[in-house]
């Protein structure tokens, strides 16, 4: 798509600029950001009606955190120059992502319980737990005492390290 077209579209439709379809990764001014358009960018700013909302982020990062990782030094200054805030702002996890951030914690932690059972062989193909097994599992296991769990802990460092020596 020319930039004159894509222009012309988002002049049609100002909301346009800071809207990101669900199966895109960035918002638009992100995309410039990566391949690094500064020329562009400020030619969109001309426009009078786009405003870039250079406070969305993409992935949890802003904007001048995806210039520096893509490398897009230039762009970074621009930004700095126009909106220094925002070097300095600190974004908060949304609930999604600690909910997420759960999830994922305990899908390590069942992994880890298998580690701890004794009889645990990972080349078995005996049954697998569904999700209901193992959240009541993950609630007994959660039940240990300390001084249980230290041993698990224990038990898991030295297979692992065991593990390691048998590969080398």
């Amino acid at each position: 798509m020319s930039l004159g077209r894509m222009q012309k579209i988002i002049c049609d439709n100002p909301s346009f600029i800071n809207e990101k379809p669900p199966y895109r990764r960035y918002y638009l001014v992100h995309h410039l950001v990566c391949i690094g358009m500064v020329k562009t960018f400020l030619d969109f700013q001309s426009l009078s009606k786009c405003e870039f909302d250079l406070n969305l982020l993409a992935d949890g990062k802003s904007i001048y955190q995806i210039a520096y990782e893509w490398g897009s030094f230039n762009f970074a200054d621009v930004i700095k120059e126009q909106n220094p805030d925002l070097l300095y702002q600190i974004y908060e996890p949304s609930v999604e992502c600690l909910n997420n951030a759960e999830i994922y914690t305990n899908i390590i932690q069942q992994k880890s319980f298998l580690f701890a059972d004794e009889n645990y062989d990972p080349h078995s193909t005996g049954k697998k737990k569904n999700r209901t097994e193992f959240l009541a599992e993950l609630e007994e296991n959660e039940s240990l005492s300390s001084s249980k769990q230290k041993q698990i802990k224990s038990n898991n460092q030295a297979r692992i390290k065991q593990s390691f020596s048998n590969e080398n």
